[in-house]
């Protein structure tokens, strides 16, 4: 039997708004399906995507790690002082990524008018 769930569960277990995942579920970034008024999550695809998301995470944090190697060893200076990213990117979320991964947007400017 093929196991479903609703947006609201999906998304509480995501750490993200209704709103949010209807987003990406909409742009296909997280699979879902409308086939009438709701949308339906599969519990095995949300299961895979997951998987996938975090191999792509652990794929990123490993390059970011060779290029601080590779940084190091290039590096003639010996007082050069070269940040340790081994143990944030061992414990950093899905979530925190994307955070971090975010374009940052500037506050709207207030209408101003002058009398």
């Amino acid at each position: 039997m093929i196991e479903t769930l609703t947006m609201e569960t999906v998304a509480q277990k995501l750490g993200m708004t209704t709103h949010t995942l209807m987003r990406k579920a909409k742009k296909g970034i997280i699979p879902g399906c409308k086939p009438g008024r709701h949308w339906i999550f599969l519990k095995n695809d949300i299961e895979e995507w997951l998987h996938n998301e975090a191999n792509k995470i652990k794929y990123h944090a490993d390059k970011i790690q060779l290029h601080i190697e590779e940084a190091t060893k290039t590096c003639q200076s010996k007082d050069a002082k070269v940040a340790n990213f081994t143990t944030l990117t061992s414990h950093i979320t899905a979530k925190e990524l994307e955070n971090l991964l975010t374009r940052p947007t500037k506050p709207k400017p207030k209408n101003m008018k002058t009398s």
